[in-house]
This record gives C-alpha cells, sequence and structure tokens, in this order.
C-alpha cells in the first residue's frame, strides 16, 4: 500500500476510512504558532493519536514528525484540528 498525502489549512477529516497515519509536516507563516491535535474518528470526538501541540511559526524549516513502515493505526478515519491565527498548513501522510 502507497503513502497518500493530503494538505489541509483548517480543521477537517483528513480521510474517513481505516488508514495508518505516517506522519505530517506543518508551514507557518512565520508569525503565528498554530496548535495541531490528530484523532482517529472524523471528528474531535475520536481518540487522540497525536497528542495537541502548539508549533513554533519563527522555526526556520519544517515542523512535524514522520514515523517509519508501520504507522499508527487508526480505525475510524484521520481528523486534523488546527488552531491558528495565521495562515498555516499541514501535509498529512498515511495509508
Amino acid at each position: 500500500m502507497s503513502i497518500t498525502h493530503k494538505k489541509v489549512s483548517t480543521t477537517q477529516i483528513v480521510t474517513d476510512r481505516s488508514c495508518r497515519l505516517m506522519g505530517f509536516l506543518v508551514g507557518t507563516d512565520g508569525t503565528n504558532d498554530p496548535t495541531i491535535t490528530m484523532y482517529d474518528g472524523i471528528a474531535t470526538s475520536g481518540n487522540e493519536v497525536v497528542p495537541t501541540n502548539t508549533y513554533d511559526a519563527s522555526f526556520l524549516g519544517l515542523n512535524g514528525f514522520m514515523i517509519g513502515d508501520v504507522g499508527i493505526k487508526c480505525d475510524h478515519g484521520l481528523y486534523c484540528e488546527i488552531t491558528c491565527a495565521g495562515a498555516v498548513e499541514v501535509v498529512v501522510y498515511y495509508k
């Protein structure tokens, strides 16, 4: 199974299918720190698979993480919650 990616810039469903989260990368506007949480499901009522974390927008480079071949199993879909006063984009990798 190949890795799929989806770019999101607001809180939304990444996929409504069972998947494995392989990681994500965060791009910011350089000023406003985004807070991101990933859930197993199609809403924030699912279990957190990536705990809430605030990413430093002034960091020169990409924030986020990537996991090896196994990934994090998400039986009920994958949901990305983003809170940010400015522009942010999150590229989510899953299979």
